[in-house]
């Protein structure tokens, strides 16, 4: 796969930000 430095740097905030959302209701429980 090609990855411009834009699409990576956005998959990767989007994959950051779920692991938080993640911890985050792991927390709430």
């Amino acid at each position: 796969k090609c990855y411009s430095k834009k699409q990576f740097m956005l998959e990767n905030s989007l994959k950051l930000l779920f692991l938080k959302l993640n911890k985050q209701l792991y927390i709430l429980k």
